[in-house]
């Protein structure tokens, strides 16, 4: 009895972070950086619905340097932007961006 009690709950449970693609709020990225060789890149912003204030731009992304130009940008002007990122990954910590919008 106790399973199907678990089972049912589990169903019930919004699993937003999972592959759902949202924005966050607007704020000025920060500590942006280039993690390693592969040229993974990671900004921190606004916590959302991942673990962590931290997003992953995927070198491999069509528009990566497009991506990296505006986030580069907004940090060093102090303008605000929202990310578009899509799933929690990394244990649920990291958001992974998929676009990016300079906020007037």
């Amino acid at each position: 009895m106790n399973t199907k009690v678990l089972l049912i709950t589990l169903l019930l449970i919004p699993f937003t972070a999972f592959g759902q693609i949202r924005n966050t709020e607007a704020a000025v990225p920060e500590t942006l950086h280039i993690y390693n060789t592969a040229g993974n890149t990671y900004v921190d912003h606004v916590l959302d619905t991942c673990g962590s204030r931290r997003y992953h731009l995927s070198p491999g992304h069509a528009k990566y340097d497009a991506i990296f130009s505006v986030l580069l940008t907004a940090q060093a002007t102090g303008k605000q932007v929202q990310l578009r990122y899509e799933g929690c990954f990394n244990n649920n910590q990291q958001g992974e961006i998929i676009g990016v919008y300079l906020v007037d």
